[in-house]
Order: C-alpha cells, then sequence, then structure tokens
C-alpha cells in the first residue's frame, strides 16, 4: 500500500521534471518570433508576405486567420 509520505516523495521528485519540461517549450515560441522580426532588420529589408492562405495559416490563430482570409475574398 502506497503510505502519504511515499505519494509526497514521488509528487517532489516529479516536479522539477514538470517544471523542465514547461520551460522546453519557450525557446521555440521565443525562435518563431525571433524570426520574424528578422525579415524586417536592415536598410533593405523586405519583410515577409502573406500571399498564400497556407502563409496567412502559419502565422495568425486559426479563427483570425479564417477572418483574414474570409476578407480577402469579399
Amino acid at each position: 500500500m502506497i503510505t502519504r509520505r511515499k505519494l509526497l516523495m514521488g509528487v517532489c521528485i516529479c516536479i522539477p521534471f514538470a517544471a523542465v519540461r514547461a520551460r522546453a517549450g519557450e525557446p521555440s515560441a521565443k525562435s518563431f518570433v525571433e524570426a520574424i522580426y528578422a525579415n524586417y532588420i536592415g536598410k533593405d529589408s523586405k519583410g515577409f508576405f502573406l500571399e498564400t492562405d497556407a502563409a496567412v495559416r502559419r502565422y495568425f490563430d486559426p479563427k483570425l486567420a479564417a477572418l483574414i482570409l474570409k476578407d480577402r475574398k469579399e
């Protein structure tokens, strides 16, 4: 039978691993934003174009992308 002490010890051991996993997602979001801003650095920067539906869906939330695409068609 699992005692409270063993259960508490198991939870204490698992908490640091959960915190590490939560932090692992942050660099990808940061690198995503940095990649967007990198297109606007410099005097001759051209930004990025949202010419295709796929490009719009890549950079925006699905609901917002749907509104943008709907607006384009009107």
